[in-house]
This record gives structure tokens, sequence and C-alpha cells, in this order.
């Protein structure tokens, strides 16, 4: 005698089975998408490829398995960012490459392409921050010798000691140390220091460090903006500066020079 199977059983099985169906339908037009991005990304018609993987992203993940949605997006942002890139939207890029990495963190890939973007906008801290990544993910990779390298072959850190007499008090001298790899010669150290003590009054230089990174620059090389760190050991504080190589007409000086307490941007005056 056959057993009456329970309704809820029928029922979970049911759901179970429309929920499976429902998975693949959303899988295969993700797939369809997916590998029309790529024929159209490998014919070179990057506006049709970028298309075709922004349907990828735009489906709702909740629709999709989440190792299938996590592993799907990542690499359909990964192609994005480099097709962007390849139309030179570095902005998109970037942003498109941030996301793949949100999914697959570990993913060396995107972490390269992102520095790479990331030089393209000068940002060179960032670009220094993810081709690092990228490198201990990937130390056998050899590219040693590839763009990034030798861009950032520019931004090697250094140590220097300047001399610098005090703005509030002329008769006193310091030795300061300074770190990093700041684009400035020791004249324009002098004359951040001098800015940044008037800013913070800052009166006691004796023990004082700063370390000084380039942040961001132009692509003519004649905007840089610098994060410094200075102060002694117990009590840093961050600084920006900002040089201008190539000022306006009727500027008295070669170098227009502005600290600021905050982050600034390049086109900020």
């Amino acid at each position: 005698m056959l057993r009456k199977i329970p309704g809820i059983i029928v029922t979970v099985f049911l759901c179970l089975f429309l929920a499976n169906c429902a998975f693949a339908a959303v899988m295969d037009e993700v797939e369809g998408n997916y590998q029309s991005g790529l024929k159209y990304g490998n014919q070179g018609n990057l506006d049709l490829a970028i298309e075709s993987f922004q349907k990828v992203v735009s489906q709702d993940p909740l629709a999709l398995p989440q190792d299938y949605y996590k592993q799907t997006f990542a690499d359909a942002y990964l192609n994005l960012g480099i097709l962007y890139a390849k139309k030179s939207d570095f902005t998109k890029s970037t942003d498109s490459l941030n996301k793949a990495l949100v999914l697959a963190p570990g993913n060396s890939r995107a972490m390269y392409y992102l520095a790479l973007t990331y030089s393209q906008l000068g940002e060179i801290a960032q670009t220094k921050l993810y081709y690092d990544k990228f490198k201990a993910l990937s130390s056998a990779n050899g590219q040693a010798n590839d763009f990034l390298s030798n861009f950032l072959a520019n931004y090697q850190d250094r140590e220097r000691s300047v001399a610098y007499t005090y703005y509030f008090n002329p008769n006193k001298n310091a030795n300061i140390a300074v770190k990093g790899d700041s684009s400035a010669d020791d004249q324009l150290i002098r004359d951040s220091l001098t800015a940044i003590e008037k800013l913070s009054l800052l009166k006691d230089l004796d023990s004082v460090a700063v370390s000084a990174q380039v942040i961001r620059q132009n692509q003519q090389g004649t905007l840089i903006i610098e994060k410094w760190t200075v102060g002694p050991a117990d009590n840093r504080k961050d600084f920006w500066v900002k040089y201008n190589f190539n000022p306006p007409p009727d500027f008295p000086n070669k170098v227009m020079l502005i600290v600021s307490d905050r982050e600034m941007t390049l086109d900020e005056k």
C-alpha cells in the first residue's frame, strides 16, 4: 500500500523546484549577457561590450545563488573596469574595479588594473597601495619591469635632514628629519614648514619629524598634492601641501604653495 505524502512535504519540494527553476532562468540570462560582453570586447566593440556587462551587474543579486553572484559579478566588474580604461574613462574604471574587489578581495588582476587606472588619474598614493597589494599576491608574476614599476620608480621614499629656522623664533634653528617621496627641494620643504608653523601655531620643532608623501598630481606634473604628517611621535598632525609649479604670470614666486589642515583637490584654488 502506497503511503500518502504529507501536503507540507509536497509544498516544500515544489517551492525548492520553483526556486531552482527561477535561479536557472536568471543564470541563463546572465550567462548570455556575459558571453556577449566577451564577444563584443574581443571584436573591439567597446560600447556593446560595456552594455552587455552592465546588463549582467544590473541583475538582482537575490535572484541568483550567492557564490555564482559574487564570482560572476566580480568578473563582470573587472571587465567593465578594463573596458572603461580602454575608453580613457578612468573614473568609471576605478569605480568598477573597486566593486570587483568588494566581491572578490583577493583578485590580483583587479588590483593591478586599479593601480594602473589610478596612475592615469595621477592618484599616486592609491597607485602605490594597489600595486603593492598586487605584488604581495603575485610575487612570481614576472611583471617586475612593467609600466607601473617604472612609473613608481619616480616616487621612491628617501630620508634627508633639512636645516630650518623657526618662523616664531628666528634665532632658533633645527634640523628636521624628512622621510617620504616628496617632490620638494630643501627650500620648498622649509617654505612648507613655515606655512605649517603659521597654520598650526607650532612653536617647538625640536623633536619634530616629517613624513611627506605624494598623494596626487596632474598629468603635466605642474600641480602636486602631498600629505605631510608632522610633529613629535606622541602628537602628530596631518597637513596637505599643494605645489603649483605653473602659477599665474603675475604671481611673484616660481612656485605657488598652499597648506591646509584638510585634504585638497587639484582643482581647488
